[in-house]
């Protein structure tokens, strides 16, 4: 059970306290238990007083735990969806001491595009680097060269990963006077560069639109071809592929002519003889 739950549960249970105390001072000065005394109902006031005091306590303790929990959870976030939304604690009030991840992962074959909508981190950079609150970026994963660019003061910048993942991290431990920020994402397919590997003789290509390509071969092997993108991660296999289709076998045609240039000669040989031995007679 966490701590939330432990203290909902005693703040149920003092409540529940508090009311039988009532009904037994009830009972009490209504003369329903003669066998009182009047300590007793000094005692149930104390006991009433204290409980209050242990309400109220835990009452501001559960407001504290909940708008932490909140800022927690508003603060390390993972993003999976192909475009959304994220913002620091508090926005658009001015952010507490804090330090936020903001990890967008999409799905594969994708680029994340990064906008911010409003931004006021620290203080503007000197000599092109921040010395206060700041946001950095990285390129992917947050390891040693992946970082992106550090943003800070109001400068508002756009980024394109070359990845399907993006890594925001969020620095505000150094002041409380500025509201943060709100940015949103959106996904594309990367530009195509290069070109995909030539099949084996075609005779024939037809572009239909940029996504289909169709090939007919002049042989009877069909292979299906694949663009990839270069990232530092890896390839990236792009949504784009070239369908391939059968024509005529090579090997076929051969076989075909060959089989064709034989029963021509055989063919030829059997007129020849034919014709060398000439009209036969039968001599009476």
């Amino acid at each position: 059970m966490t701590t939330l739950n432990v203290i909902c549960v005693t703040c149920i249970l003092l409540i529940q306290v508090e009311r039988m105390c009532y009904i037994s001072a009830t009972y009490i000065q209504g003369g329903l238990f003669p066998s009182f005394t009047l300590s007793c109902q000094v005692i149930i006031m104390l006991l009433l007083k204290q409980i209050s005091k242990m309400k109220v306590v835990l009452l501001t303790l559960l407001f504290f735990i909940t708008i932490a929990t909140t800022v927690q959870a508003s603060c390390n976030i993972t993003l999976t969806s192909r475009s959304g939304s994220f913002k620091s604690p508090y926005y658009p009030q001015m952010y507490n001491r804090t330090y936020c991840y903001y990890s967008i992962f999409v799905p594969s074959g994708y680029i994340i595009r990064l906008h911010w909508q409003t931004f006021d981190v620290g203080t503007p950079q000197t000599f092109s680097k921040c010395h206060g609150d700041k946001v950095t970026v990285y390129n992917g994963y947050k390891r040693p060269g992946t970082k992106k660019v550090e943003l800070c003061g109001q400068k508002k910048k756009s980024f394109s990963s070359t990845s399907n993942r993006l890594t925001v991290v969020f620095d505000g431990r150094t002041s409380r006077k500025y509201r943060g920020f709100y940015a949103v994402y959106d996904t594309t397919l990367p530009s195509i560069t290069g070109t995909p590997k030539r099949p084996v003789t075609p005779s024939r290509v037809s572009t239909s639109s940029y996504i289909s390509k169709t090939v007919i071969f002049k042989n009877s092997t069909c292979t299906r071809y694949q663009w990839y993108h270069n990232t530092p991660q890896g390839k990236v296999p792009y949504k784009i592929t070239i369908t391939c289709t059968k024509g005529v076998s090579v090997v076929t045609i051969i076989a075909v002519s060959v089989s064709i240039f034989i029963c021509a000669i055989i063919a030829g040989i059997f007129y020849t003889i034919k014709r060398r031995r000439g009209p036969h007679f039968v001599r009476l």
